[in-house]
């Protein structure tokens, strides 16, 4: 029996057994191609039972994918004595007819011989590679995908180098944006392609630039919050893609889309270190699926032209920072100074600087800046460093002086701080010019001691006012009363020459109550047009002046006038009392050999120039009094003014009430004055406001006239509270042939008018109690308005003066009065009009 047949046949056997439980598939074909004989190993591998095989004969020769395969040729080689296999045959069995998975095949024909070698049949043994081949299979695939995802990507990354180093080079926004959006269109094979820049103030996206779309969205084209795939990536932050916008709902989709025709879109976040900072995106007219080498192109592209924005945006920032700076700089209103904090030198200087201290830009910076100070202030300056470079600023300001180039020093407050800038480490010095402001508080200083010297006079003022008062009231009956007397008495009388002194006396003693009514502004005084030239001629022809003159021989009096000084309206007697005053404190005050010089000038203040202390805009008369003497001390300089202050010593002329006189008169006339002292004489200048509204009257005193000429008729009304005032009034109106009746109040007055009429009304000022003269003769000329007055005071307000002057008085007497004031006041007042 054969081995073909002892198998087929069940026979026993070492082939048998081999066969049986052999773990590779193995059939036995026929000499003419059919399969006889498979093992259990083989209907595994087909995946079929034994009992179905016979059903489905297979005949190798009959299958044309085992002759495609080459599986024919091999049987036949076996079956001529020839074994030979096959590896890895593609093997699809549904091709033959059978059940089963595509397999991948080693295949062995080996012939089956015979005892005698003769061959009877072809065992063909089968070994299933199948999972061993998919995997190899799968292996090739994917490195065949690494090689090309490796190849697309480096072609990418050397794209994004190239995109980088041209992206780098460019230093302006709007050609950032049109070079971001060509090279993405180009790369990434877009029909459009858009760069959307985020704003942070509105959070809105406008359009940078876009290729495809109308230029004109170009900075006009928003997007809001829900609107559009870009506003999607930007809230979420993520790339997002689109297949189709037709079927898109997540958000809205604005018309311009379809009315370019575009169906898939890629758009991804523009990212600089996690901050938004526009979104890239990409349109196309068909569907397109993008691959994630797409993707992470298109992502790095976005984030680097987020750097180069952002760069950029900072870049111009930074520039107009500094530019800000720089104009802040050199145009700030204080000197700033940049200071090596190490070297001390300065290493930058704004133009204030360089005002203020006088040296060009390239001789400041090469200095320190302790060069800039005195030296006795570098020591302090130096700590202030100090504790600047350990603290970081110093919030106090410190008080110095900066040297300027041609030596003189300004008062300066510094402030100063800790800067860094390029690694180096400076001070910052901000250094206030406070010279005008050091000038205003010495003027205010000097505004205030005026002031507190103002207080101090209305103070005293008040107190003198209302003893000259009184004292006027008592020296009328000292001078009048001998006046009286000597009337009566014949011209070789011995008792004249004492009744003479008395009035003398009285009459000096009235001098200097009208000092003291000067003190007060209280004075009734009436201002004319003069010019003061003319009254200084005057004093320095008067006995006073040549009294003065014999005292001091050794001082020479020099006269410097200005003939074209203009008028002022002023009370003369006033002025030539300052005058009077001035010059003997002049002479005073030298010792030995020396000049007093009195000078007149005009003099414009200006609104631009920085007149003397306190003198307004205007147009002066200016008198200056100058003498060589050996000075004020600047205690006395402050109390110059003030009533009874002298420095006089005891035994010598002065009551204490020139300089006093002298400041109250110049106020009363609207003036202004000064006084410059030192170690080499003094200099009081005064300031007149011109009046170029008069002529000025002739200043020579009158001739003398007796009483004959004073005498006159007429009914006369005398209203004081004074009994003895009444008195003397009424004598002298007697005396000079007027008659004369009197009352002791205003309302007395009132009533008496009322009844009756006069031809005159002579009317104290003052008289307590009741209504004053002001207000009886306001009273008055409200029934009779063509009411003759005369005014009496020896003391008052300026301002009652002033009112019934406006209210038609006839003229003013002065308390206490001669028979011949009187007689004359009386005279000009009846002859007036009304």
């Amino acid at each position: 029996m054969t081995e073909t047949e002892q198998i087929t046949t069940g026979g026993g056997g070492f082939f048998k057994t081999l066969f049986d439980q052999s773990p590779f598939a193995m059939q036995i074909y026929s000499p003419d191609g059919e399969i006889i004989k498979r093992n259990d190993s083989c209907y595994a591998l087909w995946g079929v039972s034994e009992s179905v095989a016979p059903a489905h004969p297979y005949n190798i020769y009959k299958d044309e994918q085992a002759q495609r395969l080459g599986l024919t040729s091999a049987f036949n080689q076996a079956l001529a004595g020839v074994g030979n296999g096959l590896r890895d045959v593609e093997y699809d069995p549904s091709l033959s007819g059978r059940a089963g998975r595509k397999r991948f095949i080693h295949v062995r024909m080996l012939p089956l011989r015979q005892i005698d070698d003769q061959v009877e049949g072809v065992v063909c043994i089968l070994e299933d590679n199948t999972e061993n081949r998919l995997v190899e299979m799968e292996r090739r695939s994917y490195q065949e995908r690494l090689e090309k995802e490796v190849e697309i990507r480096t072609k990418h990354l050397e794209s994004l180098l190239q995109f980088s180093t041209e992206l780098s080079g460019l230093g302006e926004l709007g050609s950032i944006y049109g070079f971001v959006t060509s090279w993405a269109k180009s790369l990434l094979k877009f029909d459009h392609s858009t760069l959307f820049i985020f704003s942070k103030e509105n959070e809105e996206l406008y359009m940078g630039e876009t290729i495809g779309f109308p230029q004109s969205m170009v900075g006009s084209f928003c997007l809001l919050r829900d609107q559009g795939l870009p506003s999607l990536v930007a809230r979420e932050q993520k790339v997002a893609v689109v297949e189709d916008f037709k079927t898109e709902d997540r958000f809205d989709i604005p018309e311009v889309i379809f009315e370019q025709n575009l169906t898939s879109s890629l758009a991804v976040p523009m990212l600089n270190k996690n901050e938004l900072v526009g979104v890239l995106i990409g349109h196309n007219r068909a569907k397109r699926v993008f691959s994630d080498s797409d993707i992470s192109l298109y992502q790095n592209m976005a984030n680097q032209a987020a750097v180069a924005v952002s760069n950029t945006v900072n870049l111009c920032s930074l520039q107009r920072s500094e530019e800000r700076f720089r104009h802040l700089f050199e145009n700030a209103n204080d000197a700033i100074y940049l200071v090596d904090a190490e070297t001390r030198r300065i290493v930058d200087c704004n133009r204030k600087g360089l005002v203020l201290d006088g040296y060009s830009r390239s001789e400041i910076i090469a200095k320190k800046m302790f060069e800039l100070y005195p030296r006795e202030e570098r020591e302090e300056l130096d700590d202030r460093y100090e504790k600047v470079l350990q603290k970081g600023s110093l919030t106090s300001v410190a008080s110095f002086h900066h040297v300027r180039r041609d030596g003189s020093r300004i008062p300066v407050e510094i402030s100063s701080s800790l800067v860094k800038t390029g690694g180096q480490k400076l001070i910052m010095n901000i250094v206030r010019d406070v010279s005008k402001r050091k000038a205003l508080e010495e003027e205010q200083e000097e505004i205030a001691v005026k002031l507190r010297r103002s207080n101090r006079m209305e103070a005293i003022g008040l107190m003198a006012g209302g003893v000259a008062h009184d004292l006027n009231n008592i020296l009328s009956g000292v001078i009048s009363y001998p006046e009286f007397m000597m009337l009566k008495l014949p011209a070789d009388s011995p008792v004249r020459k004492d009744l003479q002194k008395v009035m003398e006396s009285g009459q000096r003693a009235a001098s200097v109550v009208a000092d003291l009514l000067t003190v007060a502004r209280g004075a009734a005084t009436v201002k004319e047009a003069a010019c003061i030239n003319e009254l200084i001629r005057n004093y320095m022809v008067s006995p006073e002046f040549y009294k003065l003159a014999s005292l001091h021989p050794e001082v020479t009096f020099v006269r410097r006038l200005d003939t074209d000084v203009k008028t002022i309206n002023c009370s003369s007697i006033h002025i030539q009392k300052i005058l009077m005053n001035l010059a003997t404190n002049a002479a005073e005050a030298i010792e030995g050999t020396g000049k007093v010089e009195i000078s007149t000038c005009s003099r414009l203040v200006k609104e631009e120039e920085t007149g003397p202390a306190g003198v307004p805009v205007g147009e002066y008369t200016v008198l200056c009094v100058r003498d060589s003497g050996s000075g004020i001390t600047r205690h006395d300089l402050e109390h110059i003014f003030d009533p009874f202050y002298t420095t006089k010593k005891m035994g010598r002329s002065g009551t204490g009430l020139g300089l006093a006189v002298v400041w109250n008169t110049v106020l009363d006339h609207n003036g202004f004055i000064t006084v410059n002292s030192d170690g080499q004489g003094t200099v009081f200048t005064l300031y007149m406001p011109v009046n170029s509204r008069e002529e000025p009257r002739n200043t020579a005193k009158k001739e003398e006239s007796s009483l004959d000429g004073l005498h006159g008729k007429g009914t006369i009304l005398v209203a004081d509270d004074e009994q003895v005032q009444q008195d003397i009034a009424e004598k002298i109106l007697t005396v000079l042939g007027y008659e004369v009746t009197t009352v002791s109040s205003g309302e007395k007055a009132i009533s008496f008018l009322k009844k009756n009429g006069v031809d005159l009304l002579l009317l104290d000022m003052l008289m307590e109690p009741g209504l004053s003269g002001r207000e009886t003769y306001k009273e008055i000329i409200r029934f009779r308005p063509d009411q003759k007055a005369i005014v009496v005071s020896g003391y008052s307000e300026s301002d009652d003066i002033k009112e019934v002057v406006e209210l038609g008085v006839h003229g003013l007497l002065k308390k206490p009065y001669t028979i011949e004031e009187m007689g004359r006041a009386v005279q000009e007042a009846l002859q007036g009009s009304c």
